[in-house]
């Protein structure tokens, strides 16, 4: 199907945004390298760059002593505290399940056998989709858990294995959650009607008339 050339527009305009989160992201990643801690980028929400970035931007990142109780009260009142308890609690199930209840992300502090936790990982990631970046390769390749990781924020989509972003349920409801995802599934999706309709339904468009007047453009090859 063909759809006009305004819905089109618009959806270039929605893979030109992306492009400019990849350009984003290098100069994301040249800021982690420099601080060592997550500087915020725009695959996070309003709320997470506000409370994020001033608590995180240059700060030192000085480890601290605590006992599990205390690293258990740190993580509930904000999730990224796991980056800077000792290290003992990163690989406690305990501490870092109430830190990716509440903070997804912390999900990169945890050992990698807590990476490779589902239960944890589940947690993580419909807390923030994004988090799924940090679990194991065995995980990013989970249907459950990338299911619940686009539900979440179809931006997800950018760290799991191709196979599901020509999964149609799954770029379906990627697209449905975060309208840059469409930027992420394969080229064959990119045309099915279902998806595009669900694309255009989260631009805010109304679609109905576009694929009406799309219809109108159908030409079919003689047998």
């Amino acid at each position: 199907m063909n759809i006009n050339n305004n819905f089109l527009g618009n959806i270039k305009k929605v893979r030109f945004r992306e492009c400019e989160h990849e350009t984003s992201k290098s100069s994301t990643d040249s800021n982690e390298k420099k601080f060592g801690l997550p500087i915020p980028w725009p695959g996070m929400s309003p709320l997470q760059r506000h409370t994020i970035g001033p608590m995180y931007i240059g700060v030192e990142h000085t480890e601290l002593k605590v006992g599990k109780n205390e690293a258990i009260e740190a993580v509930k009142k904000h999730g990224m505290m796991l980056s800077f308890i000792t290290s003992a609690f990163t690989s406690d199930k305990d501490v870092v399940i109430e830190a990716v209840k509440r903070h997804g992300w912390a999900l990169e502090y945890a050992t990698s056998d807590l990476k490779a936790d589902a239960e944890i990982v589940l947690e993580a990631v419909s807390n923030d989709g994004l988090s799924i970046q940090y679990a194991s390769e065995e995980l990013r390749a989970d249907k459950t858990i990338v299911l619940h990781a686009v539900k979440n924020n179809g931006w997800a989509l950018a760290f799991v294995p191709y196979e599901f972003q020509d999964d149609k349920e799954i770029a379906y409801e990627a697209v449905k959650s975060n309208a840059w995802a469409y930027g992420y599934i394969s080229e064959r999706l990119k045309d099915d009607e279902d998806i595009l309709f669900e694309l255009g339904t989260t631009l805010g468009f109304d679609v109905a008339k576009e694929l009406k007047s799309a219809k109108k453009n159908i030409k079919c090859d003689k047998i």
